[in-house]
């Protein structure tokens, strides 16, 4: 059977490019039909058709069309493994409607898996006849809502007393069956610093076939002075960019009489946010393959001038083999005002278990900084993992560039409801002794 396959394929050649025409050259009446059925059982596309176009008894061959129908699916019918409002199921599969059935028609849901945060992989499908002429098909949607409630402390000496962080993060999907998430984050590094985030986004409000996202913001830095600001997106999507979000901010800086004092000013900021999501990891919270990257650009006015910034957290992750992963990453941001000096109360602030670990949190500040990590994984189950890794910042530019580096180990374990993770980091150099404890946990809800 197998070299009679291999016959009828060598039987085969193509006439014109493109597939257009596909000649056979014999005129046995089984070697045509099983020809035929090869052909059809290789190609994905099921709008094909081949009709007879001419043939030669005396050179024994016949040569056939290869017809496209460019068909389009009558009905579709959606499976989700969790129940999401149908008006928001119409949007998600919104690219499988109306839209030709040929070759690339399987690269619909790699869309869809890039397009929205809860797929992991894409969507499964199948077609078939409704009747002798329509055409059906079923998506089977598996998304993966991922609702938590995680913190971090952190345990770090500072001359020769002990201080005590934290940050508390709870975050719902799906709260009500629209596939959106609501996220409060909030974070106390002393008693004179806290910061406390809210963040709603919605993938299709009202059914529209763009999302919504708003974010609200305030700070409290060193008892100095308190950052209010308000953001809202737009929700788009590019094949060549990814999850593209648009929108607008505004914000005040008001300093406390104690900022007065030190010479901070009261700071009223708007501007134009662009940013370009992709995330193709497989797994949010274990991730051992994929890409992970944020990049934004905001442009506007602060204090009657210009300015410009931007943010890039790039993360890699590469499997050697099955038990040991490296994960790759970059931090980057900046502020540049093209006018005047940038104001002490919009500067960055890093350092760490989020940014650079083995330093107390916040313990830097910097117009600009840049933060490469290496973490070196060992997984001896899919289940629990060991991990060393660097951080190593830079600030500052040419004769002004300032470096840090903290090196450490963790040890994590994951369960079907919860995530716990201890690391261990010092300074490069530093006693052991100098270095920080962060306890980070997590609870699926």
């Amino acid at each position: 059977m197998r070299i009679f396959k291999l016959l009828i394929m060598f039987l085969i050649s193509i006439l014109y490019g493109q597939n257009e025409f596909v000649r056979i050259n014999s005129f046995d009446n089984d070697i045509i039909n099983n020809t035929l059925d090869t052909l059809i059982q290789s190609n994905s596309n099921i709008a094909l058709e081949y009709h007879l176009d001419s043939f030669s008894v005396d050179k024994n061959w016949v040569q056939y069309q290869i017809i496209n129908n460019y068909k389009t699916l009558d009905t579709i019918f959606i499976k989700s493994s969790v129940d999401i409002r149908s008006n928001i199921l119409n949007q998600i599969i919104e690219p499988y409607q109306d839209v030709e059935i040929d070759k690339n028609y399987s690269e619909l849901g790699s869309l869809l898996n890039d397009k929205y945060y809860f797929f992991n992989e894409a969507p499964d499908y199948r077609l078939g006849l409704i009747n002798q002429n329509q055409l059906g098909a079923i998506i089977f949607l598996n998304p993966k809502f991922d609702s938590h409630f995680s913190g971090i402390f952190g345990i770090g000496k500072s001359g020769k007393k002990w201080d005590l962080t934290g940050e508390i993060d709870l975050h719902l999907e799906n709260l009500f069956l629209t596939a959106g998430y609501f996220d409060i984050y909030w974070k106390r590094v002393d008693s004179l610093s806290q910061v406390i985030n809210f963040t709603i986004n919605e993938p299709h409000p009202f059914g529209w076939n763009i999302g919504i996202q708003l974010d609200y913001h305030h700070e409290v830095v060193n008892g100095l002075y308190t950052t209010n600001e308000k953001k809202g997106m737009l929700n788009l999507f590019s094949k060549w960019f990814n999850r593209v979000n648009v929108g607008y901010s505004s914000g005040e800086i008001y300093p406390t009489a104690t900022g007065e004092d030190l010479n901070y000013k009261k700071i009223r900021f708007m501007s134009f946010n662009l940013e370009s999501i992709k995330d193709s990891r497989d797994d949010r919270f274990f991730p051992t393959d994929g890409i992970y990257y944020q990049l934004s650009f905001n442009s506007g006015i602060q204090q009657d001038s210009e300015f410009f910034n931007g943010l890039l957290d790039y993360n890699f992750y590469f499997p050697i083999n099955s038990n040991i992963n490296l994960h790759f990453k970059s931090l980057t941001k900046g502020i540049y005002d093209f006018k005047k000096d940038i104001p002490k109360s919009r500067y960055y602030y890093f350092g760490g278990a989020s940014t650079l670990r083995g330093y107390n949190e916040q313990q830097f500040k910097s117009t600009q900084f840049q933060i490469f990590s290496f973490e070196c994984i060992f997984s001896s189950n899919p289940y629990f993992r060991t991990t060393g890794f660097l951080d190593h910042a830079f600030t500052g530019i040419s004769n002004n560039l300032n470096q840090y580096t903290g090196i450490g180990l963790g040890i994590s374990q994951k369960t079907k409801q919860a995530v716990i993770e201890l690391e261990y980091a010092l300074p490069l150099g530093h006693s052991i002794n100098n270095g920080s404890l962060h306890v980070k946990w997590l609870s699926r809800l």
